[in-house]
């Protein structure tokens, strides 16, 4: 874990693929061991509902590439391999929220639509409280917003990492989270706000989990 977030706070594209690879290659790993959960199979499902999720974005090297922060609401499905394993898939968006952007002045960031899938391992299965660690890979999308210079939408890759805990009852429980992403445009003709820097940005997120029990 230590390794992976070393990894992304360089915030080069190339440790960004870096981690891209070594979970790709974890993911694909867990799907040859599945098998070896049969018996317990797909232990347990889980629907996480944030309500409350904001995300903060650091700025890039021009002026024109603020720092931005956003409201990002969101849900997620968990699946559980075994005890410990479990693979998330989330989604978040936001409209973009009015704010102080530099230069540019007072406007409205841009619209967001998010995904991710992410590998989690938890810390104490089976407890009322339940810490775990999480790193994955996602896409992001940022809708033309002209009045910041982006003249078209643009497709951001991610990769993510961080952790949480959660406070399980009977079925249900409430969860916290903070995630380190670092994302990188893949557009060809990159917008002056986002700009060829791989940013990052810090998420920190506060939802209902639903199922799984403890």
């Amino acid at each position: 874990m230590t390794t992976c977030m070393r990894t992304i706070a360089q915030l080069g594209r190339k440790h960004v693929m870096n981690l891209r690879r070594t979970l790709c290659l974890a993911l694909a790993t867990a799907a040859f061991a599945t098998p070896a959960f049969a018996q317990s199979a797909l232990s347990r499902v889980q629907v996480s509902l944030f309500p409350s999720s904001r995300m903060v974005a650091t700025k890039g090297t021009s002026v024109d590439q603020p720092k931005f922060k956003t409201y990002t609401p969101g849900a997620s499905v968990t699946v559980g391999f075994g005890r410990y394993f479990s693979l998330e898939g989330d989604v978040s968006g936001s409209r973009g929220n009015v704010q102080l952007l530099g230069n540019l002045g007072r406007r409205r960031s841009p619209a967001v639509l998010a995904g991710a899938l992410n590998a989690t391992v938890g810390l104490l299965p089976g407890k009322r409280l339940q810490p775990y660690v999480t790193a994955g890979l996602g896409a992001m999308r940022l809708f033309q917003r002209e009045e910041l210079g982006m003249q078209h939408g643009e497709m951001l890759q991610s990769a993510n990492v961080g952790g949480g805990v959660k406070l399980m009852f009977d079925g249900w429980g409430v969860r916290a989270e903070y995630r380190y992403v670092g994302m990188d445009s893949t557009a060809e003709e990159r917008s002056t706000f986002f700009g060829p820097d791989t940013r990052k940005a810090h998420r920190l997120a506060v939802g209902l989990v639903i199922g799984g029990g403890r």
